[in-house]
């Protein structure tokens, strides 16, 4: 995976904890994104288009836009959750590392969709 923090000079990533998607710090913000626990890795993994799409047709462009305030996480961790329903948990930075299978829950099976300016 390219680290795209070269490629431009603000860029966020969403990530699921699906065995597809890179759990590395590829952009200046990583958001693992919300996904339903019964979602299966392949589904996981392809769900932050239409996550996005979904959010920018509610009217929340704060995601396309990178609106959100962001506080700096340490590189073992994510910035944040980004739910299903379009909100940050900002609170909440779950470890960059897939959990063991007895320890999963909806907010930690979760793709990696980039955005970058």
């Amino acid at each position: 995976m390219p680290d795209l923090r070269v490629c431009a000079d603000l860029t966020w990533s969403f990530h699921t904890f699906s065995v597809f998607d890179t759990q590395d710090a590829v952009a200046h913000a990583g958001f693992l994104l919300e996904t339903d626990a019964e979602t299966t890795e392949r589904d996981q993994h392809t769900s932050g288009i239409p996550w996005l799409v979904s959010q920018v047709r509610s009217g929340n462009m704060s995601w396309l836009l990178m609106q959100h305030k962001t506080v700096v996480a340490r590189d073992e961790e994510f910035d944040g959750i980004a739910t299903v329903s379009g909100k940050l948990l900002s609170d909440d930075r779950p470890l960059r590392q897939r959990p063991h299978e007895n320890t999963k829950n909806s907010r930690t099976r979760m793709p990696v969709v980039t955005t970058s300016l």
